[in-house]
């Protein structure tokens, strides 16, 4: 049973895996450019950590960095 169950996440993993060699957003499929923090297609947060320090990003909304400060750009 316990097999089963970790043949779709294998399989889910896979597909992540080959979205984000291909730059392609995980949840609308969309072309993305290396340099988006967020898909300008569907609005998913695209960036896991500060492009400054390197250390989790802050929740979305955020306006800087709690750990270096960096400012981050509001959306349009």
């Amino acid at each position: 049973m316990a097999n089963g169950t970790q043949e779709p996440a294998k399989f889910q993993n896979i597909e992540l895996a080959f979205r984000t060699l291909k730059q392609e957003c995980t949840r609308c499929a969309s072309e993305l450019k290396p340099e988006w923090q967020f898909c300008a297609h569907c609005d998913a947060r695209l960036a896991t950590e500060c492009p400054s320090c390197g250390v989790p990003l802050p929740p979305a909304g955020a306006s800087h960095c709690g750990h270096c400060g960096l400012v981050f750009l509001r959306q349009v």
